[in-house]
Order: C-alpha cells, then structure tokens, then sequence
C-alpha cells in the first residue's frame, strides 16, 4: 500500500504538528495569543488557544479514522493538518496584526466583535440574518461550550473545510470521476485556506455553497425532490448570509433550467415570462427583509434598469466600510455608485475583480502573496484558454453554469474594485472554488478531447 495512505503515518503527522505547534505557541506566539485573548476578554488567552488545539487535533483524529476510501481521506487528512498548521500560525499572526493596528482599545476585527456580541448580549439584540447570524452562531456555542475565541474560529474553520469537500464532491460525483487534482488545488491554495480560517461570513456561505452545488448538479442528472431541496437549503443558507450572493447564482440556475430537455417548451416560456414581471419586486423584497433602512427609492423607481441599479447600490454600500484608517489593505477612497449599463457590466472591471491585484498593487505581505496567485490565475487560464480554442474543446452544462457563477461574480465586484482591495481579497473566497474549478475542468477536457 502506498505509504501516504497509512493511517499511523497521518497520525504521527498530526500529532507530531500539535507538539510543534504547542512548543511554537510558547516560545514565539505567546505575547501575540495574550493581546488578541485581552481583545476578547479572556482570562487565560494561552489556556484557550491550546484548548483548542487539542479539540482541532481530535477531530483530525476523527477524519483518520472515518470510513471511505483510502485515497480520499488521505487527501483530506494531509489538508487538514495543512489548514491545522495554518489556523494556529498564520492566521495569529493575522489577527495579532490587524487587531492592534489601531491601538488597544479598539476592536478593528469583524470576527472578534461577533465573538463579543454573542457571549455580552441577550439573544434577542441581534437577528438571524448576515452579522446577526454569525453573532447567534457564537450565541448557540456559549450555550454549549467553553467561552473561547480561539475555539470558535476553529470550529467555523471546520465548516469551511466541510464546504470546501462538498464543492468538489459535487463536481467529482456529477463527472463520475474522483477528480483528486481538483481536491489538492481546492483545499491546498493559500488565499481559499487563509480566508476560509476566520469566524465570520465566509465559513458559512462555503458550506452553503458546497450544499447547493451538490444538489444542483445532482438535479442536472436526476430531478429529484431530495434533489431539489439540497439545492434550496444551499441557497438558504448563502441567502440569509449574504443575499447578493444568490443573485450571482441565479443565472446558473436559470441555465440549467433553461437547458434541461425535462421541462416542457411552455413550462419555461412561462416561468420565465412570470420572473421579468416578479423579479424587481422580488429583489426589492430581500433588500428590504436584510439591509436595513429605507427601501422606497428602490421601489418608487421609474424603470427595471434604475431598480437595478439602486439595488446593487444598496448591496455595495452595506458591504463597504468608511473607516480605513491604518490599513495596508484599502485602496482608493470612495464607493462607486451604479447609474448606468456601463457601470454595472464593464469588461475590464470584470476581469480585474477575478484577476487582480497583480504583485504591487496592493500592500503588506498579503498584498504580495495575492498578487503572485492572480498572476498564477491568470497564466493557467489563458494556458487553458488557448487548448480549448486549439482543440476545440464543447463546454457541457456545468462549466457553464461555473462561468456564469464567475461572470457575474465579477459584474458585482468590479463595481466596488475602486473602493476596498482588502474587501475583495476576503471574498474572493466566494469564487476562487469556482476559478478553480472551472479551469481544472476545462483544461481536463483538453486533455482527454472529452466532447
């Protein structure tokens, strides 16, 4: 048997990563661990992080022992001692950084303003969409278990991880392919690790992402009602999180509907006549149930296009911030406003939000590592680019619906790419699963001349 699928050898791995992690935490990130665990108020920051690294080293045990095939777990188990690593070093570094960048007394970090509303605030101050969602997780866990910053974060990494897994399980099932390639590139790239290792927004619409491409791609072989509501509770999910992010899934959906020779000429024709008439009321009702404030300009408007563009105004002003004092991140200085076709769908702003930064646009040693990724990005995809063209390569029904997911991915953020390159790095997360997975299908079908 090769000697990677050896269960003893990922258990001495992971365990030997715990005692240098351990070791590592005493002599070099102490004093970082005692200023982000006085951030959150705890009494025994270095305590709490080794709590949680025992836990995340138990359920790395658990993954060892879980029965399906070999080859599988193995990769999963080597990514997870990988993102175990990264969790307890880089990541507090991370946090040690941008949570005293703006003195002591300042809490700048999302994650360590929701760990702190969810164990000094009643259950009734917050709500159970977006920030008041992640608030009510970290809520449900004080119930439950220790108060720990450090444990919670690794528990919303732990669903991240199971997002990750899904996103592939869900194309790998669909081509009837273990696809492993696909596996290594999605769980092993940095800035999906990096990004996903947070306890915020991004966890949780990784998982809601992986639950609806399962069930969407399962519905494109099999329309099923088991089908059918693993594909509503991934939208759900992604939905009360971040709306707009169903909105750059949509028109995969309406592919796939469009595409299926199981639904009558007519049936469509008259869905899809129903969803022009429905569509700006629709919007305007989930801006209106998620983002607070005044929606009546919206639906006062005198035109389809002006709704449209008032909403997508409204969703980038709620996921913008003013405050960019004393962040290497942040560029430019204002958000852009939406008021006209060329603003909303610009090529160059589409491709600079899947593309961009490229190294030295963007600052810090994040900065640096992103910029190298895009460049990788960019190079894979016009490499593969060129052998679909040459080889004439069909794209079937999923690749489609991926580089719907991606353009209009880019359509929204190349709308705020002026204002926040740090904004954009973090959700990058949303799409890169999907970058990936396109051009690893693509280039696949190159290569094989599977038509």
């Amino acid at each position: 048997m090769n000697r990677l699928l050896d269960t003893r050898l990922q258990t001495i791995l992971l365990t030997g990563s715990l005692f240098l992690i351990y070791i590592f935490s005493m002599l070099t990130l102490s004093d970082y661990i005692d200023v982000i665990g006085s951030k959150v108020f705890s009494s025994d920051p270095l305590m709490d992080f080794q709590l949680s690294l025992i836990l995340y080293w138990l359920f790395g045990l658990i993954f060892i022992f879980f029965p399906i095939n070999h080859k599988t777990k193995s990769v999963i188990v080597y990514a997870y001692i990988f993102r175990f690593i990264f969790l307890h070093t880089i990541t507090i570094g991370y946090l040690f950084l941008y949570s005293s960048d703006k003195g002591f007394s300042v809490i700048s970090l999302d994650e360590m303003i929701y760990f702190i509303r969810g164990f000094t605030l009643g259950s009734e101050e917050f709500g159970y969409v977006g920030s008041g969602l992640i608030t009510r997780i970290n809520y449900i866990f004080t119930q439950f278990l220790p108060i720990n910053f450090f444990l919670y974060r690794a528990l919303f990494g732990l669903l991240s991880f199971a997002g990750i897994i899904l996103i592939w399980r869900a194309i790998s099932e669909y081509y009837e392919d273990k696809f492993y390639p696909l596996l290594l590139l999605l769980l092993f790239f940095p800035s999906v690790t990096f990004w996903s290792l947070n306890m915020g927004k991004e966890p949780v619409i990784l998982i809601g992402l992986g639950i609806y491409l399962l069930g969407h791609f399962r519905l494109l072989k099999n329309l099923t009602l088991q089908s059918l509501l693993i594909t509503m509770a991934g939208l759900m999910i992604i939905g009360i999180v971040r709306p707009w992010v169903v909105l750059i899934l949509a028109p995969g959906l309406a592919i796939s509907f469009l595409g299926t020779p199981k639904i009558t000429k007519s049936t469509k024709l008259f869905l899809i006549s129903s969803a022009f008439v429905l569509l700006p009321f629709i919007l305007s009702t989930i801006v209106s149930l998620v983002i607070r404030g005044d929606t009546s300009d919206i639906q006062n408007q005198e035109t389809y296009l002006q709704t449209l563009f008032s909403i997508v105004n409204k969703f980038i002003s709620e996921g913008t911030t003013t405050d960019v004092v004393n962040n290497p991140l942040v560029m430019a200085s204002e958000v852009r406003q939406i008021s006209s076709i060329t603003d909303l769908i610009n090529p160059w702003r589409i491709f600079s939000a899947i593309f961009r930064p490229f190294p030295g646009e963007a600052g810090g040693a994040i900065g640096i590592v992103v910029g190298l990724e895009s460049m990788f990005l960019l190079i894979i995809s016009i490499i593969t680019l060129v052998k679909f063209f040459l080889k004439k390569v069909r794209m079937d029904m999923v690749s489609w619906i991926l580089l719907s997911h991606i353009l209009f991915w880019g359509i929204l953020y190349g709308a705020i790419l002026d204002f926040n390159w740090g904004y954009l790095f973090r959700q990058k997360v949303i799409v890169l699963p999907f970058v990936l997975s396109f051009i690893f299908i693509i280039h696949n079908k190159s290569s094989k001349m599977i038509n």
